[in-house]
């Protein structure tokens, strides 16, 4: 089991198991505040049905070359790509990755648990 998902994370990007990475056009633009950001992505998430509420964020990812602040959650394995200088949803979707990644290392339990615990 380990080796197998060690494959599949090495591979990842080629088997598409990651949302493709937007980008904006940044000429002479100042980036919204992170909680302005965060905001965007919570009420999107939830208004979506992509996470219940609460929408409890676990990593913001900034890429400012690009423009865009990816956002995933706690309780699913959602990633909301947002628009640093608008607020406004550039993408979003499942990162299988991430669930390959709890499986091979063992954290999978620790998920299942969150999950069950917090209903």
């Amino acid at each position: 089991l380990v080796s197998m998902t060690g494959i599949l994370l090495g591979w990842k990007k080629q088997l598409n198991l990651l949302p493709d990475t937007h980008s904006v056009s940044t000429q002479n633009l100042l980036w919204l505040p992170i909680d302005s950001i965060q905001n965007s992505a919570v009420i999107s998430a939830v208004n979506s049905g992509l996470v219940k509420p609460p929408a409890i964020i676990d990593r913001i990812d900034i890429r400012p070359e690009k423009g865009i602040a990816k956002i995933t959650f706690k309780k699913s394995f959602v990633e909301i790509q947002i628009n640093g200088y608008t607020g406004d949803v550039m993408s979003s979707g499942a990162r299988y990755s991430d669930i390959i990644e709890k499986i091979h290392d063992g954290s999978i339990l620790d998920f299942m648990e969150m999950i069950v615990i917090n209903r």
